[in-house]
């Protein structure tokens, strides 16, 4: 079974607020999506069903994870595993540094590349660096001509402004012309940027859309257009994970990349969402946490929370199948020191 908004919402309804107080719907939603956030944040805690297996696409090297993920647990390349490298790994003595990753690095491990990404893919490189022009289209007709802010860098590398001086783009979106994918034609002002961008910073979506909108750079000239992103409804300021890999040049790329990965915290908006955290008694006890901290009562917070997490440590012993299994890699030396045969 598996527990989702509404189920929770009326367990936890008593514990929400002081004094046997009744609270509103939408603070009890609001405190059960806190307890799932913090109880989520414990560090490298991996809580029952907290993690899920996903195949990525590769595109110039490089895996953007899904808004649903916050990071890989576990990586196997083309079916092989591999080891995770932190963001730094570029810059230290052993490390592939940053214009030799993927020439002559001589393994195949993956490295970090950071979160925040605004976009699934980048923006092409164009040969005679003119950058490309900027499109959005939503598979909801309620969603025509909201606007999302692109906040970019033209041509010349220098941030984008509007004529008012605020930065970013302000974009029109469009609908698809009947089904998803499908225009009626190449796009146009105002749905296509009146500038050329190279690079994107940030995208702001718009706060009542209803649809999926997808993002697309595109060449008015050739008629090319490249996908950047896809957009859930739900989001508002998209940042993603990404991954590089790192590995010889070869005329063999990487074609499958199968991952482990850790859930990021997505708020619950809806009766029918299943929660991040399949532990009722842990998410009660967090959000009387919760209650007591708001109250001031900070021990007795702290006490609670250590109780929930000992709740979910021990739903793990009845859930999980064996110990860890910890791999050591033989021909694999640590920072400087050379490999030991």
């Amino acid at each position: 079974m598996l527990y989702n908004l509404g189920y929770l919402r009326e367990l936890v309804s008593p514990f929400v607020l002081t004094g046997g107080s009744c609270p509103d719907a939408n603070t009890v939603r609001n405190r059960i999506n806190e307890a799932i956030r913090r109880l989520l944040s414990e560090g490298r805690a991996d809580w029952d069903q907290t993690q899920r297996r996903v195949r990525l696409f590769v595109s110039n090297g490089l895996i953007t994870l899904p808004r649903e993920f916050e990071s890989a647990r576990v990586i196997a390349v083309d079916r092989k595993p591999v080891t995770i490298l932190p963001t730094h790994y570029h810059y230290i003595e052993s490390g592939p540094g940053v214009e030799m990753a993927g020439e002559h690095y001589g393994g195949v491990d993956i490295m970090d590349a950071g979160s925040g990404w605004p976009t699934f893919f980048d923006i092409p490189d164009s040969e005679n660096g003119s950058g490309y022009y900027l499109f959005a289209a939503s598979t909801a007709a309620t969603d025509a001509d909201l606007t999302m802010l692109v906040q970019a860098r033209g041509t010349n590398g220098a941030q984008i402004l509007q004529t008012s001086g605020a930065p970013g783009i302000v974009l029109p979106v469009t609908v698809w012309s009947g089904a998803e994918g499908v225009l009626s034609g190449l796009p146009a002002a105002p749905y296509l940027s009146s500038l050329a961008v190279t690079h994107i910073d940030s995208v702001s979506l718009p706060a009542n859309q209803k649809g999926y909108i997808s993002f697309y750079a595109v060449n008015p000239t050739t008629h090319e257009m490249f996908f950047l992103s896809k957009y859930h409804p739900d989001e508002v300021v998209p940042g993603y994970r990404r991954y590089g890999i790192l590995s010889p040049a070869s005329d063999d790329p990487v074609r499958a990349v199968d991952m482990l990965c850790k859930v990021r915290y997505i708020p619950a908006t809806r009766d029918e969402d299943v929660l991040l955290i399949q532990n009722p008694d842990a998410i009660k006890t967090m959000v009387m946490a919760i209650r007591e901290e708001n109250a001031g009562n900070i021990q007795v917070s702290v006490a609670l929370e250590e109780k929930a997490n000992g709740q979910l440590a021990r739903q793990l012993t009845n859930t999980r199948s064996a110990d860890p299994i910890l791999r050591v890699r033989e021909d694999f030396g640590m920072g400087s020191i050379p490999q030991i045969f």
